[in-house]
């Protein structure tokens, strides 16, 4: 099922979302690794018709935040314990997640 883009949402509840990442399949161009966004917290988001979910939430370079599933090239979470030393200190840059 489809959801439009401009569904109103709002933020019931937010939590800490300390050592977790979204993931991302690169975008054309950026290079053949998926790569991983730290998030800033969970939230207990509601939709205009009153269904809830868990979200995790990250920011831009100006400070809005966003839910992270809604991007297209969005492919899930995955918390530091799970990853490599190596891999952790390359968070901030592309990192290739087949060889976890």
């Amino acid at each position: 099922m489809s959801e439009p883009v401009c569904a109103k949402r709002t933020i019931i509840q937010v939590i800490p979302a300390s050592g977790w990442y979204a993931v991302y399949d690169p975008m054309p161009g950026d290079g053949p690794h998926k790569y991983a966004v730290t998030l800033a917290a969970w939230a207990l988001m509601e939709e205009e018709d009153g269904y809830r979910y868990i979200a995790g939430l990250s920011a831009n370079l100006e400070g809005e935040t966003f839910d992270v599933e809604r991007a297209t090239n969005f492919r899930g979470y995955l918390h530091e314990n799970n990853t490599s030393r190596n891999d952790k200190a390359r968070f901030n840059e592309p990192i290739d997640l087949s060889k976890l």
